[in-house]
């Protein structure tokens, strides 16, 4: 877990009293110093339109997960929506894949997905 601010932050940003906490996650593979995967949060967020999946600049960030609709009923229990259905569909040679778009909290727009892989 890091807390980042500072002047360097407020500069770096553009945001004036900038203030993040997150962590950085070590890809695997790669080593202690490796690339990471941040996820970091603004202690104070202006408000946004809702986002939605064909809108641009950034769309989603997907993972595989072990049971959709479990994760799905996690998701809104902590405060995110549906966006889409649960859906199914084969892609030939792979396997069948079940999906789904949500929103967290904030409303940015995560894919669910688990593969039956053949």
């Amino acid at each position: 877990m890091r807390e980042q601010k500072g002047a360097w932050l407020d500069r770096a940003t553009g945001i004036e009293n900038a203030h993040l906490i997150g962590a950085h996650l070590i890809l695997p593979g790669y080593g202690d110093f490796g690339p990471t995967l941040e996820i970091y949060q603004h202690t104070v967020n202006e408000d946004l339109p809702t986002p939605f999946a064909n809108r641009g600049g950034f769309g989603h960030i997907a993972f595989e997960v072990e049971d959709v609709p479990e994760i799905l009923e996690n998701v809104i229990k902590h405060g995110g929506s549906k966006l889409g259905k649960i859906s199914q569909n084969e892609v030939i040679g792979i396997g069948t894949i079940t999906v789904i778009c949500v929103r967290d909290p904030d409303g940015n727009i995560i894919e669910l997905q688990n593969w039956n892989r053949y």
